[in-house]
């Protein structure tokens, strides 16, 4: 009997001597939400019609189809223990912009806008986002110089130009009216229609 009292005494003292593989880790919650001007950069509200005229006289109808604006999260092990089972949390929001039409040179625009990387927020525009055709993304933060005049009807809107020079389409946009002109090709050009 006084064995099993000595041995039951001893486990008790291992059992408490042993590490919990936490330790005093604690979950943690990081919420990466979109300021007020990243959201502003998509003009849209995601179910007007957006009308494109090429500079060889076809128009592009572009359709809206949603215009999304939600958090996703996820659930992350960073305790640095694969023994330890908590896990943090990252939120962060997104707002995702489709337009589709049918017209075979600009049949397809998407932006979205979201924090890069849980820290970086930037809006990001897909034109023809079709795998099988000319899904080319262009990235660009809040700051947006406004120096690139575009006739739209009679007015003279600026935008911000970005023109890859490597045969990829180019495109001058304004936070205000989104998408102004796409260039598909050097002699392909397309203007948003007001």
């Amino acid at each position: 009997m006084k064995n099993l009292i000595y041995l039951s005494t001893l486990l008790l003292f291992i059992s408490s001597c042993s590490k919990d593989p936490c330790g005093s880790y604690q979950s943690k919650e990081y919420n990466y939400f979109l300021n007020d001007s990243t959201k502003a950069q998509i003009p849209f509200n995601g179910y007007d019609t957006l009308t494109y005229t090429s500079n060889k006289g076809d128009t592009a109808l572009l359709i809206g189809k949603w215009k999304i604006n939600s958090i996703d999260s996820r659930k992350v092990n960073t305790s640095g223990n694969p023994d330890c089972p908590k896990n943090d949390i990252y939120r962060n929001e997104f707002v995702d912009v489709l337009y589709l039409g049918s017209n075979q040179n600009l049949f397809s625009l998407t932006f979205n806008s979201t924090v890069n990387n849980w820290k970086d927020e930037y809006t990001k525009t897909i034109i023809n986002n079709i795998s099988e055709y000319n899904g080319y993304t262009y990235n660009y933060n809040s700051v947006l110089l406004y120096t690139t005049p575009v006739i739209i009807g009679s007015q003279t809107i600026y935008g911000f130009d970005l023109d890859r020079k490597d045969g990829l389409p180019s495109f001058v946009y304004n936070k205000a009216f989104g998408l102004l002109q796409i260039k598909i090709t050097d002699s392909l050009t397309y203007t948003l229609n007001k």
